[in-house]
C-alpha cells in the first residue's frame, strides 16, 4: 500500500461511499399502489397527509355526509314543503300583566248637537201678587225640563190671556243651576175683550244641575189683583251645544 494518498485514491474512495448510499436509497423505495389500508395504523393518515382533491364524490359512500361537513353557502336550500295541518289549539295562557296608562288623546271632533224639550196643552191661572209690606209679584211654575248638565241653548214660551179690565205686565223666565237669561214680558188686559198675548224668553249657559224651570210672574196691584190671568200651552225646549257663551248685560 502507497505511504502517501493520492488524489486517486481520494476519488476512488468518494465513489465507493456513493455508490454503497445509492444502494441503500433503492433498498427502502416502495412501488406504485404498493401500500394498503392493513399497512396503515388506524388514525394515522392526517389532513396534511392527503393531496388536493384526493377525496372525490366516487370515494365517499352515498348518504353518509351532513350538514355540517359542508361549508356555509355550499348547500342550496330546497323549495318550500306544502304548508302541514294546522295543529291543534293550545290552552290559553295567563293574563298578562296591566300596562301602563297611555297619554291623553287629542280632543275628537264635535258630535252632533241633541235636543230636548217639554209641552203641554194644557194650563191654568197665575198665581195673584199679594201685598206684604210691599208689592210682592206672585210667582208661577208653568213648566219643568230635566237635563243632564251642560252647556245648552233654552227657550221658553207661554200663551197667556185674560178679560181684566186692568193692564197687566206678566213676565216670564227660564232658571236653572248655573243659568242666567233674559226675561220675556208680554203686556195685556186694558179691555172688556178678552186679549191674548205669548211670551217668549231665551238663555244660553252652563247647566251645572238637571232641572230647568220656566217660571211667570203676575205683579201685586193696589186694584184688581184677582183678575184672573190664564196660562196655557207652556213649552221648553233645549238644544245640547259644544260651548255656550252669554255676552252682554
Amino acid at each position: 500500500m502507497p505511504k502517501q494518498i493520492t488524489y486517486a485514491n481520494v476519488m476512488a474512495t468518494i465513489a465507493v461511499f456513493i455508490a454503497l448510499g445509492g444502494s441503500s436509497y433503492a433498498a427502502v423505495t416502495l412501488s406504485k399502489n404498493s401500500v394498503r389500508s392493513k399497512h396503515i395504523k388506524n388514525g394515522q393518515v392526517k389532513r396534511a397527509d392527503l393531496g388536493g382533491s384526493a377525496v372525490d364524490s366516487a370515494k365517499v359512500k352515498d348518504g353518509t355526509l351532513l350538514t355540517q361537513d359542508f361549508k356555509p353557502g355550499q348547500l342550496v336550500a330546497g323549495a318550500p314543503g306544502p304548508a302541514g295541518a294546522q295543529g291543534a289549539k293550545g290552552d290559553t295562557g295567563p293574563k298578562g300583566d296591566t300596562g301602563t296608562k297611555g297619554d291623553t288623546g287629542n280632543t275628537g271632533p264635535r258630535g252632533p248637537s241633541n235636543a230636548f224639550g217639554a209641552r203641554t196643552t194644557s194650563g191654568g191661572v197665575l198665581d195673584n201678587g199679594a201685598f206684604i209690606g210691599f208689592a210682592v209679584p206672585g210667582f208661577t211654575l208653568v213648566q219643568t225640563l230635566t237635563l243632564e248638565p251642560g252647556n245648552y241653548m233654552l227657550v221658553g214660551k207661554v200663551n197667556l190671556d185674560t178679560t181684566s179690565a186692568a193692564s197687566w205686565a206678566i213676565r216670564c223666565f227660564i232658571s236653572g243651576p248655573g243659568l242666567t237669561g233674559d226675561t220675556g214680558t208680554a203686556s195685556l188686559g186694558s179691555s172688556s175683550e178678552r186679549t191674548t198675548e205669548s211670551v217668549t224668553t231665551t238663555t244660553v249657559g252652563t247647566l251645572t244641575g238637571t232641572a230647568v224651570s220656566l217660571t211667570c210672574l203676575k205683579p201685586y196691584r193696589s186694584s184688581n189683583n184677582t183678575d184672573a190671568v190664564n196660562w196655557s200651552q207652556a213649552a221648553l225646549s233645549a238644544v245640547r251645544v259644544d260651548a255656550a257663551t252669554m255676552t252682554g248685560s
